[in-house]
C-alpha cells in the first residue's frame, strides 16, 4: 500500500511507531519498529508518499501491517500539490 504517512511523532524511549496510512481504498494502521525506523527514518518522517513491506498481523479483530522496510515514492507524485492530513 502506498499512501501519505500521518505518523505519530517518535519519542526516543518508544519501541515503535504507529502510522495510518490511507488512499482510495480506506485505511490501515502501521506499526514501524524502533530497528526499522532507525534504518529507515527519513522514508517515514520524510515521505509525501510511502509504500510498506511487511507482514499483517491479526489480534482481537484488529489487523496490523507490521513494517518491514519502507519506501518513498515521493517522486512517482511529480509537480502535484501535495499536503498531509496530520492528526497531531
Amino acid at each position: 500500500m502506498a499512501s501519505s504517512p500521518a505518523a505519530s511523532a517518535p519519542a526516543p524511549h518508544r519501541a515503535w511507531v504507529f502510522v495510518t496510512l490511507e488512499d482510495e481504498t480506506g485505511c490501515v494502521n502501521v506499526v514501524v519498529w524502533k530497528d526499522v525506523t532507525a534504518r529507515q527514518r527519513w522514508e517515514l518522517l520524510g515521505s509525501n508518499l510511502i509504500g510498506v513491506e511487511g507482514v499483517i498481523e491479526r489480534k482481537g479483530g484488529v489487523a496490523l501491517l507490521i513494517a518491514r522496510r519502507l519506501f518513498d515514492h515521493s517522486r512517482l507524485l511529480g509537480r502535484l500539490n501535495t499536503t498531509s492530513r496530520n492528526l497531531y
